[in-house]
């Protein structure tokens, strides 16, 4: 049995000046035999609002890694993607 598992922490210095974490990681199991995806987004600290960005960020990885995985049957043949799938 797998666990994933994953922490977003604020740096010192976002803490003493009041930002927000700016990073942001997802996690999501697309099968229950294994198959899992997890998304970093590391925000741009010094872009306005760059929280937002991050998580905008890896929503899209996330569903697009999900919609990749169901649509080029990854899940039903048990395949890791090869160099090229992903090139594709």
């Amino acid at each position: 049995m797998w666990a994933i598992t994953h922490a977003s922490v604020r740096g010192i210095g976002h803490v003493q000046s009041g930002l927000p974490c700016q990073d942001l990681c997802l996690t999501d199991w697309l099968a229950p035999d294994g198959w899992g995806i997890v998304v970093l987004c590391d925000g741009a600290g010094s872009a306005s609002q760059s929280e937002l960005g991050a998580q905008v960020a890896a929503n899209f990885c996330k569903t697009l890694l999900s919609e990749s995985a169901e649509r080029n049957g990854w899940l039903s043949s048990g395949a890791l993607p090869t160099l090229n799938d992903w090139a594709q």
